[in-house]
């Protein structure tokens, strides 16, 4: 498929938004499941200024978050064949408002190593059950264009981060991660609107 104009990029969403009702909960899926990629330098920065955490608890965290993302990354490759990208989207939402919960709900220190772990978890199962469901969704002729559309589209995740700390600094974090698990918890919605088959 060409794509002759930026006018016959949108005229040509326009159409498939109207053709295809999944590409709409996909949009509405990476718009909501998508802000969890910019979840961990925000707790990042809670532990320091709330936990005074210093450089090495840094290396520590970071560390955390690649060993979750292999460790995630390597399992599902073994069981490539037999998970279904309907349970790796919903236990994904389920970890991400596991996170924000403790998050919210502990009292003293929240254990950052196992939240990093967690995150890169999280992390690597958005990136492979969205490209599985971007396959699932389109054809081979519009595969380009439906890649095109979910980037463009890509609004959320954009903008949450640049809000985020404007709602820290006005609002603290407790309401910044609140509305963070109920952007999330949304999500469940385009999920099950998705039906994921494969």
């Amino acid at each position: 498929m060409v794509i002759r104009s930026p006018g016959h990029f949108l005229s040509l969403i326009k159409t498939e938004l109207n053709q295809n009702k999944r590409l709409v909960y996909f949009l509405g899926f990476i718009n909501t499941m998508g802000i969890s990629i910019a979840l961990l330098p925000f707790i990042m920065l809670y532990a320091k200024e709330m936990y005074q955490s210093q450089s090495q608890d840094t290396g520590l965290f970071l560390l955390s978050k690649v060993t979750g993302s292999v460790a995630i990354g390597f399992l599902l490759f073994i069981l490539n064949k037999r998970f279904k990208y309907r349970y790796l989207l919903y236990g994904n939402t389920l970890l991400v408002l596991s996170l924000l919960s403790i998050l919210l709900l502990t009292t003293g220190k929240p254990p950052f190593v196992l939240i990093f772990l967690t995150g890169g978890i999280i992390i690597s199962m958005y990136a492979i059950s969205m490209n599985g469901v971007l396959l699932e969704i389109s054809g081979t002729q519009n595969r380009a264009l439906y890649t095109g559309i979910a980037g463009a589209g890509n609004i959320l995740p954009a903008l949450f981060p640049l809000a985020g700390g404007w709602i820290i600094e006005h609002m603290g974090y407790r309401v910044f991660f609140a509305l963070f698990l109920f952007i999330v918890l949304i999500s469940v919605f385009f999920i099950y609107k998705l039906d994921c088959r494969k």
